[in-house]
This record gives structure tokens, C-alpha cells and sequence, in this order.
């Protein structure tokens, strides 16, 4: 099975993890046509430099559990030191789900099963 995240062009440190030019409905992601192949988004998507949406760490909705404005967790870069930055950056955003504890996960003894 072929990922749909895929490097384009020379940009693979950052975009490694490109969302897909068409959404998997088949919208484009530039001009919101269904399957697009205008050559200037065709070009556009593969000098497109990706990294995590600086609103919501990549999670894809906010904190407040409203939604992002973000493409699946990534939004488009200026600069590949712009998108590297964001990859390393440590201020994440806390998970909404953070607080809950019903979802938090808990180690579990094994031997103690």
C-alpha cells in the first residue's frame, strides 16, 4: 500500500509529511477543484514546504476542541527553517485530552495480572 504522505521534489526533511495535494474526497488542497490538475497547483504543491499548524501542534483542532483552520495538522511554510523549527520546537500545545483522566494511560504491572 502507497502512503498518500510522501517527499516532493528536494524538500524531504520537511515535507516528508506533505498532506496530499487532492484531499482524499479528491479536492484539491490550493484551489478546492475536484481533481485538480491545474499546473500551477500542481507546482505550487511541489514548492510547498509543510511542518505542524503552530495553532494546534498538529492535533487538528484546538485546545477548546474547536476546529483548526490547519490541513490535517499541517499548514504551509515560508521557509524550510521556518517548518524545521516547528518539527523541534518543545512549547508544544497540550493535548485537549490532557486533563481528562479518564483517558489517560496508565502503566499496568504485567506481572501483577
Amino acid at each position: 500500500m502507497t502512503s498518500l504522505l510522501r517527499p516532493v521534489g528536494d524538500k524531504a526533511s520537511t515535507c516528508e509529511n506533505c498532506p496530499p495535494r487532492l484531499n482524499l474526497a479528491g479536492w484539491c488542497i490550493g484551489c478546492a477543484c475536484r481533481w485538480c490538475e491545474n499546473p500551477s497547483c500542481i507546482a505550487w504543491y511541489a514548492d510547498s514546504i509543510w511542518g505542524p499548524c503552530n495553532r494546534c501542534d498538529g492535533v487538528g483542532f484546538r485546545p477548546d476542541l474547536t476546529n483548526c483552520n490547519c490541513t490535517s495538522g499541517l499548514i504551509e511554510y515560508d521557509t524550510r527553517d521556518e517548518a524545521d523549527q516547528a518539527w523541534t520546537r518543545t512549547d508544544s500545545v497540550r493535548s485537549p485530552l490532557d486533563d481528562e483522566d479518564e483517558y489517560v494511560v496508565s502503566p499496568v504491572d504485567a506481572a501483577g495480572l
